[in-house]
């Protein structure tokens, strides 16, 4: 990506901005019922540990899709201006809100006056930039 510094601590947290309610920080469900969820933005529990284990491509789309449809997709296509949008992409990677639009523009598939992103390169944005667990726990 030529020069683009990526995973650097932010200075800036979008935690308030993104609520993920009764979950600890990893978005874990603490509500003692059944083995641990994990959630999305305070929705409900989407995959268990155990989905997680076995099939973790799936249980990550489970959950950018989940994350995704809060976006409220037109068609398929959320516009990259949508604030959540880049809240929850800045919060929940290592990308840096100077380096978004930069990396939202190289996975544009909008066409007209409206730059977009969908669920599939939404969801690539996601994997390719994950936050590395040793990043987590700084």
């Amino acid at each position: 990506m030529g020069g683009l510094q990526c995973c650097q601590s932010q200075t800036a947290s979008t935690a308030e901005e993104i609520p993920i309610e009764q979950n600890d920080s990893n978005g874990v469900q603490l509500d003692g019922q059944g083995p641990p969820q994990t959630t999305v933005a305070g929705s409900p529990a989407l995959v268990s540990d155990d989905q997680i284990f076995s099939d973790i491509d799936d249980a990550e789309l489970k959950i950018f899709s989940s994350a995704f449809e809060t976006f409220d997709p037109v068609e398929g296509l959320v516009g990259f201006d949508h604030m959540l949008l880049r809240a929850y992409i800045c919060e929940h990677t290592c990308i840096t809100e100077d380096s978004l639009d930069i990396i939202l523009f190289q996975q544009e598939e909008g066409e007209g006056a409206q730059p977009a992103l969908s669920l599939p390169a939404f969801s690539g944005i996601m994997r390719s930039f994950a936050i590395h667990d040793r990043e987590m726990a700084q």
